[in-house]
């Protein structure tokens, strides 16, 4: 975008709210062409041709991820500018409202007086009616539980009632417990990227899709589908409007818990160790020990509590809570703990009393209760052998607090913990991915035996669960006389328990070749559909669906595997464009295997069109064109007449080099058409797809 204005800035829409309708976003720029025509100005004018004409605001617009991205830039341009005004008039120690007005009337800001506000309050500049405010006299709006209220509190309300059915605190712990026995590594908290929350949820509910229909299993579907919404950013239920939930909601209930307490009581007062308390526990979400005080002092307002006085210059204890009255020089350490008030900065490694600068190089050592707590937790899921997301969550907090001091004897204990006890836990996963659940089941015994405090709920839940129905199946298989039943029912009891006693009675029935195997590629849907005959009795084997890139696969090893499933087709929505796939298919009953059986064809997806420039001049046309991939080979033919579409008709374009053609010596007047086809070789035959005419 070199010598090119921002485009977003350029429609005039304001940095304050990311505009993604792709609608608004186009009706903005047709209005732009019209006011940049209407124009005297010939520079202004020329904005037509380049950025109208030229189409590339437009496909910017229909990219999202693209045009997200042209936001954010024009944000930290905005908001550049911005915090470099504040900061020159912030010299004097603060900013004027006057001086805050006129933000919004430079050229290209198009922001509100109070997001220039809010920018300020985040650099700590205090904001005042052209008069020097006194330090203790801060005129903004007091905080209070309701600035922290989401806007959408009643869409989290149902998933929360799902979460106690499975005996989950929140999303991220239900993300950690049920993803961990499908492989999905932990770590999930409100750090986490939420592409990897919606990554985790998509395989909890894929690996639950076969499970019969229970309380638990309603429950898990719903919490993924609401999961699925955590990186769109424009739907209500995203990240981090459920994060902003879980803030109000934790502050909420430590007042609550306070007000459940007071009402009972004759006289509404807290003392100054209760009110300590609760100021820490705020802290201890919010990391702002001002907000904290004051969303404790508006809640008690609101209830009628009587606070106690606090002396005119006090402190707070980051380490114990302990207030204290300030007295003569600064203390070193706390009067009740006996802590060292001093601590390396983690951004420049000086030393600071955090007591007398709770701010130093940006960094806000008021953090300290929240990453604190941060660290004792992940000491309780050490103790429980998640070392996964111990490991995470202490990489959460070094991002928070860089060799924050606490930390080491965490890691120190994490590591200790891990070569006594890793191998064991890795080794019972191991288990439970291969449904060997017997073994699985013994596995977990020991390692509560052997670790105290040890306990996993969700992996005992599925170990358990996973054999009490196949012992229910297993006394069906003992009432039955009918071969065929008996078939499906100890296929079912090895697909839940793969060491399940009795299974060997499999082995004496192999199963009969695959007939024919197809696949049919889905051009619309970007999937191959692979479909097989067989005359195994239904229900009685499982069909192993293999994959391979540009040849036929020469064994049951050869390739990658993509499915097992007791039906006769799949339907493989992982094929990338621009691949030729071969796929073959085999049957499994036992431990006995069927020959491999290829496809007769390959199936490809073939690549789209997504955007293109004409370009003609005299007695010549230039093309150029966007494909969504650039893994085959592209072909032009020229065709006088337009209804001529088929490969092969019309005169054939050779000066095509990648996206691009220029096709030379035509005739001015005529009018031209030209199909484009990707091509690709494919077993000795070319295949190819008419994409896109013009």
């Amino acid at each position: 975008m070199a010598n090119l204005e921002n485009f977003y800035l350029l429609l005039g829409f304001s940095i304050e709210k990311f505009i993604s309708d792709q609608q608004t976003c186009l009706a903005a720029l047709d209005q732009k062409q019209k006011e940049w025509n209407a124009s005297n100005n010939t520079q202004i004018r020329s904005k037509v041709d380049t950025y109208y004409k030229s189409g590339i605001v437009k496909e910017a617009i229909s990219n999202p991820n693209k045009w997200k991205s042209i936001y954010q830039e024009a944000k930290e341009e905005v908001d550049g500018q911005i915090n470099d005004y504040i900061s020159i008039f912030a010299g004097k120690g603060y900013i004027t409202e006057e001086e805050i007005a006129k933000v919004p009337n430079k050229k290209d800001r198009n922001v509100s007086v109070e997001y220039v506000r809010e920018l300020a309050r985040i650099q700590g500049i205090p904001i005042q009616d052209g008069v020097k405010p006194d330090k203790n006299d801060d005129k903004r709006p007091m905080k209070s539980l309701a600035d922290y209220a989401p806007a959408n509190e009643i869409k989290f309300k149902q998933p929360t009632k799902q979460l106690q059915v499975i005996g989950c605190a929140d999303y991220y712990d239900f993300l950690n417990r049920y993803g961990q026995p499908l492989g999905v590594s932990g770590g999930f908290s409100m750090e986490a990227d939420p592409k990897k929350c919606v990554s985790a949820a998509e395989t909890i509910l894929s690996g639950w899709d076969a499970k019969k229909a229970t309380p638990e299993k309603a429950a898990v579907e719903q919490l993924c589908n609401a999961i699925k919404f955590f990186d769109n950013p424009d739907h209500e239920t995203n990240q981090k409007n459920y994060n902003q939930y879980l803030i109000w909601q934790g502050m909420k209930s430590i007042l609550d818990q306070l007000w459940g307490i007071i009402s009972k009581t004759d006289v509404k007062v807290i003392n100054e160790v209760n009110k300590s308390n609760i100021i820490n526990k705020l802290v201890e979400i919010i990391s702002d020990r001002k907000a904290a005080e004051e969303i404790l002092t508006s809640f008690c307002n609101e209830k009628g509590i009587e606070m106690p006085k606090k002396p005119v210059n006090y402190g707070v204890c980051l380490f114990c809570g302990h207030s204290f009255e300030r007295k003569g020089s600064a203390l070193k350490q706390c009067p009740s703990c006996n802590r060292s008030f001093e601590m390396k900065c983690p951004v420049c490694s000086s030393t600071v009393n955090c007591m007398e600068q709770a701010q130093h190089c940006g960094f806000n050592f008021d953090q300290y209760p929240r990453v604190k707590k941060m660290c004792d937790e992940t000491m309780n899921l050490i103790d429980e052998l998640n070392f996964d997301f111990a490991e995470q969550r202490l990489a959460d907090i070094n991002s928070i607090w860089k060799n924050f001091p606490d930390a080491i004897p965490v890691k120190q204990v994490l590591e200790s913990k891990k070569k006594i006890a890793g191998a064991m836990i890795s080794r019972l996963k191991d288990l439970v991915r291969q449904k060997k659940m017997k073994a699985a089941l013994l596995e977990y015994k020991n390692i509560k035996t052997k670790n105290t405090g040890y306990s996993d709920s969700v992996m005992e839940s599925i170990i358990n669960n996973s054999i009490a129905e196949a012992d229910e199946l297993n006394r069906q298989l003992a009432s039955t006389s009918d071969n065929n039943q008996k078939l499906r029912l100890l296929i079912q009891i090895g697909n839940l328990v793969s060491d399940y006693p009795g299974l060997n009675q499999l082995d004496t029935i192999p199963p009969t070749d695959i007939l024919s195997v197809k696949a049919v590629s889905d051009q619309n849907l970007k999937s191959v559909n692979v479909v097989w005959d067989s005359q195994n009795l239904e229900g009685t084997v499982d069909y192993m669906v293999l994959r391979k890139i540009g040849a036929p696969l020469a064994s049951a090893t050869d390739g990658e595997e993509i499915a097992r499933t007791q039906d006769r087709s799949f339907s493989d929505k992982r094929a990338e464009e621009g691949c030729v796939y071969y796929y073959a298919v085999y049957a499994v009953r036992g431990s006995n295997k069927t020959r491999v059986i290829n496809v007769t064809e390959p199936a490809v997806i073939f690549p789209k069109i997504t955007s293109h420039k004409i370009m003609p001049g005299e007695n010549r046309v230039q093309a150029q064109w966007t494909a969504s991939s650039d893994k085959m080979k592209t072909e032009v033919f020229r065709c006088d007449n337009p209804s001529q579409k088929r490969y092969g008709e019309g005169v054939p374009v050779y000066d095509v080099s990648g996206s691009e053609l220029i096709d030379s010596g035509l005739q001015v007047g005529r009018r031209y058409s030209y199909n484009l086809f990707f091509t690709c070789n494919a077993g000795g035959k070319k295949l190819r797809f008419r994409s896109y005419s013009f």
